[in-house]
């Protein structure tokens, strides 16, 4: 079957989950992992349901790279696509450490990590990386892959992305997070 007709049926079965069965969440089965995806908030989930991958590019150097026994730390790990992939590498041994302030995304992070069959070698923060350690307000998007903490370009950033709140979020730099989890990462 050509690519736009899968594409379309996945589309609309997207639609379906969405508006006629007003599901929040979906779990589907994608080119790598099963994982959840949501149906709410815009950004990821949608590309992942009809293309069932993405950043090719991005997956091929993580897979060249990361061997069994790493330790990793995930920034951003959004609903957990990567940190999956990465923990179907490293099987049983070895540590992702998934950092996602978004509240919306690090529920279903959460949600994702239960699912995965090493999900054991995942270990969930909801924190953000910063070049210090605090609290700082983030732009919370509309789109949930386009938040952003607080620094100088923030009216050039509202300007570009509909932003749906601004809220405070623990924020830690990579050395104080490593020296907290006493982790020296690969």
């Amino acid at each position: 079957m050509k690519t736009y007709m899968i594409h379309f049926f996945r589309r609309l079965d997207w639609f379906f989950a969405k508006r006629i069965l007003r599901k929040t969440v979906i779990k589907r089965k994608l080119k790598d992992v099963e994982m959840y995806l949501d149906l709410i908030t815009p950004g990821i989930s949608k590309t992942l349901a009809v293309h069932k991958t993405r950043e090719e590019d991005m997956i091929q150097v993580i897979r060249e790279f990361l061997k069994p026994g790493m330790k990793v730390i995930d920034c951003g790990s959004n609903i957990g696509f990567y940190p999956l992939l990465e923990a179907s590498i490293l099987k049983n041994s070895g540590s992702i450490y998934a950092i996602e302030p978004d509240s919306r995304n690090f529920k279903i992070l959460k949600k994702n990590v239960k699912i995965c069959p090493y999900g054991s070698v995942i270990k969930p923060f909801k924190i953000a990386a910063s070049n210090r350690s605090g609290v700082e307000n983030m732009f919370v998007a509309k789109q949930s892959n386009l938040n952003k903490l607080s620094s100088k370009d923030d009216d050039a950033f509202s300007k570009r992305h509909s932003i749906d709140d601004i809220v405070e979020v623990k924020t830690m730099t990579l050395d104080d997070f490593c020296e907290k989890q006493n982790i020296t990462p690969d």
